[in-house]
């Protein structure tokens, strides 16, 4: 997971994942056309884990870790095939892993031109190459014969799309950045007036799947309709059970290990009227994250119930994050009626800024449709860009 919180390393190279500087170089260093893109065994996978748990693990033990990481790996959305660990590595087990990757299947919801469809696409996860071989090309070795792949019909997709915090690095190798604006909110309890928000039912896990189907329907609509001026194609990742459960897997291991004596976190969202939200905590960088935050109520850009609906799902996100010890609440890809809410909550204009150093998102378009060279992904409107869809 490219965005991942990062612990420190002595010495620490100047990029955490991919480096520009080689750490201890090891004897010797193949030429990297000389090496294969494989998907690794399961013993490789989890050596690979070892290996990028330095970076990666966070407030987690290495076994932790690894354990989390074979819980992601068996969730409902990877399982079968949905996921893929890949090595740059030589033929054969047991060989030398210079770089990995994972693919990640998801369906998304596509409308062009030539109609509406619903079908796969892949989220590009957890790239890492080992200090010891960073800064030899290794990395860009192994996106181009990964993009090469997701040319091929056995990949049979449109696009797929990464989260990184070195954007530029991927737009070098036919990931172009996707802007994403995001504003933030300070943890904090629920007002003591009644009358500073309207009361919301909680969400959790088992009852998400009823706003999941209705979300859909919701979203499918948006996505066919006309593509905005200047684009050419609509897309959006399904805003699906399965998908949420990934998120609220890492989350609920992550904090069994880090706070054994709290109950677990099964509050994951809460719906207002026609308004519902459901978040992540991310106990790493001490922030929680919405998901997703599906809006209802009229908007003409004045004074609307919806934005009253939204005002008291952030809240209660304050609230959460606030009894989680947690320091502020992320949204990212605000509409105006988000950031109207936040005006209300703060007393003031919110802030809005771009994302550009974690989790910034890339989209790469198909190569033998023109992809990869920033043009097509230019067209490309994404919608409900928003941290569900994150790998």
């Amino acid at each position: 997971m490219a965005s991942q919180p990062v612990a420190e390393e002595t010495p620490k190279s100047l990029d955490p994942q991919l480096g520009t500087t080689a750490i201890t170089p090891p004897t010797t260093i193949p030429d990297p056309s000389t090496l294969i893109l494989r998907v690794l065994t399961p013993a490789e996978k989890e050596a690979s884990w070892i290996t990028n748990s330095v970076s990666w693990a966070g407030r987690l033990t290495q076994a932790d870790y690894v354990a989390r990481e074979a819980a992601n790996g068996a969730s409902r959305l990877l399982r079968d095939g949905g996921g893929r660990y890949w090595g740059l590595t030589t033929e054969g087990e047991g060989g030398e892993i210079y770089a990995a990757v994972e693919t990640q299947k998801k369906r998304v919801l596509v409308e062009t031109s030539k109609g509406f469809d619903v079908e796969d696409a892949y989220g590009i996860a957890s790239v890492f190459t080992p200090a010891k071989y960073r800064g030899h090309g290794l990395a860009g070795t192994m996106m181009r014969k990964l993009g090469e792949w997701l040319d091929t019909e056995e990949a049979n997709c449109r696009f797929s799309v990464l989260f990184s915090d070195v954007g530029d690095f991927y737009a070098r190798h036919g990931w172009a950045v996707v802007p994403s604006p995001e504003v933030t909110l300070p943890a904090s309890p629920l007002p003591t007036s009644t009358s500073a928000s309207q009361p919301t039912t909680v969400i959790t896990a088992d009852s998400l799947q009823s706003f999941a189907q209705s979300d859909l329907l919701a979203l499918s609509a948006e996505a066919m309709l006309p593509p905005a001026t200047g684009k050419h194609t609509r897309i959006a990742f399904v805003p699906s059970v399965a998908q949420a459960e990934w998120h609220f897997g890492a989350e609920d291991l992550s904090a069994e290990k880090l706070y054994p004596d709290q109950a677990p976190p099964t509050t994951k969202g809460v719906s207002v009227g026609a308004t519902f939200g459901y978040w992540v905590r991310d106990f790493n960088e001490r922030k929680l994250i919405m998901l997703r935050l599906r809006e209802g109520g009229p908007w003409d850009g004045g004074e609307a119930q919806g934005v009253q609906e939204v005002v008291s799902v952030l809240r209660a996100a304050q609230a959460e994050a606030h009894e989680w010890g947690l320091g502020k609440v992320v949204v990212w890809n605000p509409d105006e009626k988000v950031k109207e809410a936040c005006k209300v909550i703060l007393g003031k204009e919110v802030e809005v800024r771009n994302r550009t150093e974690g989790s910034v998102p890339c989209l790469r378009w198909n190569g033998k449709e023109g992809g990869g060279k920033g043009e097509v992904e230019a067209g490309v409107e994404w919608l409900a860009l928003e941290k569900y869809c994150w790998c």
